[in-house]
């Protein structure tokens, strides 16, 4: 198994186009307010069919096909390799060693500062702004390195912290979305035009719910009110970070990767549907190999040198072996009944809309 070949664009594209539009705007004079809705977990095709007044184009996730990775090329422009964020549990320097988990480690930095969005706004005389939404809980370097350069509005959460996620009605909860960017799309900004980002994480209702009529309603109520938005004057993009597919929990496998790792002193990263192993290099043909044959059926095994280039900032944070689901059956959080991080098109197809008056 190798990343499929892609005939569309990375999401790292998606900072040159947002730039694109809001140096249009600016050259003509028209400094529209430039909205983007930021929906975590969507593929292209269902975003295609949910978003019918927008103009879709398909972008490809990154690989690890995770949130962090994916959010921060789109936000940033760069690739896994350049920004160093593969998948959620790694290795950094000065963590002794140890993993960190990308969603809570407060430490230093951990990113290279190559600007952003928000930025790049900033620049054509924009002010860039950021509704945090569910990103709230968040507090972490990879939220200050994904959101820096913008103002940040605190001002509660569309998706997350719904335990056991008992959410409004799909058209409530795609108009609270709305509300929120009127709100600050209504506060006096020194006549300045603003690009709004807000963040909304659907994919923590994917997990446990997979694909059913709750997520494609409220993706086809976020239609109706982007188009309002466009409708009354402003820009309006949304884009998301991945897919998910089918996923179940397999017992023997998480036992199996248990027992290789304390028999081989090893340790295991990643997220979701790709994990990785840090072993001793003397030990690393025998794990290969151990591997291999205990997981054929269900599990790729390939080396990190295949897909990560072999002098990067994310070739040096991931362990040496890859495991990427290929099958349905992999190791997964409870509870969770759909997941990402490998290459199945599901997972790598996202959309990039557009919504104009």
């Amino acid at each position: 198994m190798a990343l499929p070949t892609q005939d569309a664009p990375s999401v790292a594209l998606f900072r040159q186009r947002l730039r694109s539009m809001i140096e249009r705007e600016a050259a003509v004079g028209t400094n529209r307010d430039v909205v983007v809705v930021a929906v975590d977990g969507v593929p292209y095709d269902i975003g295609c069919a949910a978003w019918p007044d927008a103009v879709i184009e398909r972008l490809a996730s990154e690989f690890p096909t995770t949130s962090t990775t994916s959010w921060l090329s789109s936000l940033t422009g760069t690739s896994v390799d350049a920004h160093g964020v593969a998948g959620v549990v790694f290795k950094v320097p000065g963590s002794r060693g140890r993993l960190i988990n990308a969603l809570a480690y407060r430490g230093r930095r951990i990113t290279p500062r190559v600007g952003s969005i928000f930025t790049d706004a900033a620049r054509y005389g924009y002010t860039p702004l950021c509704v945090c939404g569910d990103l709230s809980d968040y507090d972490c370097a990879w939220r200050r390195a994904l959101l820096e350069g913008a103002r940040c509005i605190f001002s509660g959460q569309f998706c997350a912290g719904q335990a056991p996620y008992r959410l409004p009605s799909p058209g409530a909860l795609a108009q609270r979305v709305r509300s929120a960017i009127l709100n600050v799309l209504d506060r006096p900004e020194e006549h300045r035009p603003r690009l709004v980002w807000c963040f909304i994480d659907l994919d923590s209702y994917i997990h446990r719910n997979g694909y059913d009529d709750y997520v494609v309603a409220f993706l086809r109520a976020l239609n109706r009110e982007a188009a309002r938005l466009a409708n009354d004057g402003r820009l309006v993009v949304g884009h998301s970070d991945h897919g998910l597919v089918q996923t179940t929990h397999s017992a023997p496998v998480e036992r199996l990767l248990d027992h290789v790792c304390r028999q081989s002193a090893s340790a295991m990263g990643g997220a979701g549907r790709v994990r990785w192993i840090y072993v001793d290099s003397r030990r690393e043909a025998t794990v290969e190999r151990d591997l291999r044959r205990a997981l054929h059926d269900v599990v790729d095994v390939r080396r990190a040198d295949e897909f990560f280039a072999p002098t990067s900032l994310a070739r040096k944070r991931v362990g040496s072996i890859l495991l990427i689901a290929r099958r349905h059956e992999f190791i997964t959080s409870p509870g969770y009944i759909f997941d990402h991080g490998s290459v199945e098109r599901r997972e790598l197809d996202v959309p990039l809309a557009l919504w104009a008056a």
